[in-house]
């Protein structure tokens, strides 16, 4: 048997390491708990629904506006937006879709990376409950630079959803409208 000495197996630890940060360079995960986690993103108006399956959803402005462009998208059948403003917070919407029964969205982690994020989940249900319900998350990313993005949606290891959509220069206005 080969002896090895302490300073060898410190440098080839500080190796190991330095290996597994490099490949995860550029990459951030982001904090969640920012994140809102619903049960009945939609209430109980779900008569009018259509798509009642899983889907990423993207959004402008804090959770409110994140939850109310849910609603318009599945209850109001807005399109859903792939084209968002540089100068407004972006969200990223996980909705589930619409259950019979509790269940909800577990988030495991957000990872950041270039122009994608990557969302880690877990569902859960809660069986023995005849409780319709309509799991969501908002994650709240922030502002993001013009460019084109992708959001990857994997549960339990599975890739499920990918959405692709673009950040766009704020359109210029000036109010021509005259104050009196």
């Amino acid at each position: 048997m080969k002896r090895v000495s302490s300073k060898a197996l410190l440098m080839s630890m500080f190796l190991v390491l330095a290996a597994g940060n490099a490949a995860s360079e550029g990459e951030k995960i982001l904090d969640l708990t920012a994140v809102l986690r619903t049960s009945y993103s939609l209430g109980g108006d779900t008569a009018a629904v259509k798509e009642t399956g899983e889907a990423i959803y993207l959004a402008q402005g804090d959770t409110n506006k994140a939850l109310a462009t849910l609603k318009n998208i599945l209850i109001e059948h807005k399109p859903p937006a792939r084209a968002l403003n540089d100068n407004e917070e972006v969200d990223i919407i996980i909705f589930r879709g619409v259950l019979t029964t509790l269940g909800k969205i577990e988030l495991t982690k957000v990872v950041s990376k270039d122009n994608s994020f990557e969302v880690y989940a877990k569902y859960l249900d809660i069986t023995g409950l005849n409780t319709p319900s309509q799991p969501a998350v908002i994650i709240p990313v922030g502002k993001l630079p013009i460019g084109k993005y992708s959001a990857v949606l994997y549960v339990d290891g599975e890739l499920r959803k990918k959405a692709e959509f673009t950040v766009r220069r704020t359109p210029f206005c000036i109010d021509l409208r005259g104050k009196h």
